[in-house]
């Protein structure tokens, strides 16, 4: 059963949908149920333990994904540091996480990790619980909670563990939240937005699929001419014809995404940005960003290849609308990977993004925070590098979360421990759309990571006008113009330097 929404959520949907990440933000900055459907949040593992418990074993083994725990703090009256994890989604979820910590547990017999499932007001709750002194050793955390607390000396700075430990200094560093130099967080894993496709009509309309390497990713021009042969009305005709009828469409082109966030990829490889450097002015009206976000209303109300927002009210999930040949192509998040491989009858592929002058990848993720007041900050590490290895956690075979660590986009043998861990989960393709290039030195994350005051730049400022652009009752230029408006007063700066691939050219 689907949760509900907080109201920018629900609009995010109405703009177009909003992603897995997007979503989960305005939940917690709302404190309403985070638990999203077992499709969309399904995760690892196949034994089980209930929020709050998890099994011990008296056997014990080393792992590249443990860390043998080492003193920090004194152990419970059983001999055991006892570390209590919480976390929000779906059941299946709750389910994975259990199991993962029981293996971790068994795994490491002078540690217990207990499990904390938090299904609903998730923020409000870890909010209570660090007021009263008694917050959890780690967890998941929204975005910004996690700068605003990290700035306020809250969670455990973890330099000395990334710099020192050989399975973290490999992680890539987009996935890290910092305040200045000092890591407060990573990624509990990578996510992409990326290309989904029907494989039966593109072969019906003797189009090649999308390219799988951004080295030759269509042109947005290539893209748009793809989507107009896929696009096809009651009577067969494609966007391509005199006869086209646009009212009476059977097959959209594409399905796009709504919000910013998906279109940044899109708008940095044009050379857009989206706010000043120093983060003192929003930048999202510059003619790079309206350039390219023009093009994506005109998907809609120009071309006809995309379903408009009000079309998309009545839409289930994008695998089901490709399922029944109601879209041919998706830009999507790799998490949908999921729902694609459990969409039965479905032939699906994937391919990378369109590039407009160069390729750029935005790649993002929920923290995964400990807190200060821990009194077992080394084991919490060590649970932490557990949870975040492809190879002790089955949410990353099974198509849910991507690494954080290089070499599983560099070493062949690493990577086919991921994306041939499950067989039927990735799609031959999958190799070349998620290896190293373009993942490690093309890819930059989303503003939250620097920005401060994000998201209420993005609930007062962006999403007004975003409801704008895609509801067709603005242009591109008319609905940023009333954004960077709308902004003023509420840039407040940054919590850390932003990306190179963003300050070398210049602020």
């Amino acid at each position: 059963m689907e949760a509900p929404r907080d109201n920018e959520a629900r609009a995010g949907l109405l703009r177009g949908r909003c992603s897995r990440r997007e979503f989960i933000r305005h939940a917690l900055a709302a404190g309403v149920l985070a638990s999203l459907p077992g499709a969309v949040l399904a995760a690892c593992g196949s034994g089980g333990a209930s929020g709050g418990t998890s099994a011990q074993s008296s056997s014990r083994s080393s792992s590249s994904g443990g860390m043998t725990p080492q003193k920090g703090g004194k152990s419970s009256s059983r001999g055991t540091a006892s570390l209590l994890f919480t976390f929000w989604g779906s059941p299946n979820e709750k389910k994975a996480v259990g199991d993962t910590a029981n293996r971790f547990n068994q795994e490491h017999p002078d540690v217990r990790v207990r499990v904390q499932h938090i299904p609903g007001d998730y923020q409000t709750k870890i909010t209570t619980m660090l007021a009263s002194g008694k917050p959890p050793d780690m967890g998941y955390l929204g975005g910004d909670y996690t700068m605003l607390w990290g700035s306020q000396g809250k969670l455990l700075v973890l330099n000395k563990y990334f710099r020192t430990d050989p399975f973290l200094k490999d992680t890539m560093p987009n996935a890290f939240y910092k305040i200045g130099d000092k890591i407060i967080a990573a990624n509990t894993a990578n996510e992409i937005n990326l290309i989904f496709y029907n494989r039966d009509l593109f072969e019906e309309a003797k189009v090649d699929p999308p390219p799988t390497t951004a080295d030759k990713a269509w042109t947005w021009d290539e893209f748009l001419e793809v989507a107009k042969k896929l696009t096809k009305d009651q009577n067969g005709n494609d966007a391509t014809s005199s006869k086209f009828d646009p009212g009476n469409i059977r097959t959209y082109g594409v399905y796009p995404l709504g919000g910013y966030e998906p279109y940044a990829s899109l708008i940095y490889s044009n050379g857009g940005r989206f706010a000043h450097n120093d983060g003192t002015k929003l930048l999202v009206n510059e003619p790079e960003t309206v350039d390219v976000l023009q093009k994506v209303q005109d998907l809609m109300y120009r071309y006809h290849v995309a379903p408009t927002s009000t079309v998309t009210k009545t839409f289930p999930s994008a695998n089901i609308m490709m399922q029944s040949r109601k879209v041919a192509m998706e830009m999507g998040g790799q998490w949908e990977i999921l729902d694609y491989t459990h969409t039965n009858g479905l032939k699906w592929g994937m391919g990378v993004l369109p590039v407009f002058k160069q390729p750029r990848i935005t790649i993002f993720g929920g923290a995964t925070v400990i807190f200060k007041a821990t009194k077992y900050p080394d084991q919490a590490i060590a649970f932490d590098k557990y949870l975040m290895n492809p190879e002790k956690c089955d949410l990353f075979k099974l198509g849910l979360w991507m690494p954080l660590q290089k070499r599983y986009y560099t070493d062949p043998s690493a990577r086919d421990k991921w994306l041939e861990g499950q067989k039927g989960v990735y799609p031959p393709e999958a190799k070349e759309v998620l290896q190293g290039s373009y993942i490690l030195n093309d890819s930059l994350p989303p503003p939250e990571y620097w920005l401060k005051n994000y998201t209420e730049i993005a609930d007062k400022a962006l999403n007004p006008s975003f409801d704008l652009l895609w509801n067709g009752k603005a242009t591109a230029q008319e609905a940023m113009d009333k954004a960077v408006a709308r902004s003023k007063g509420l840039m407040k700066g940054t919590w850390t330097s932003p990306p190179g691939l963003l300050t070398s050219s210049g602020g």
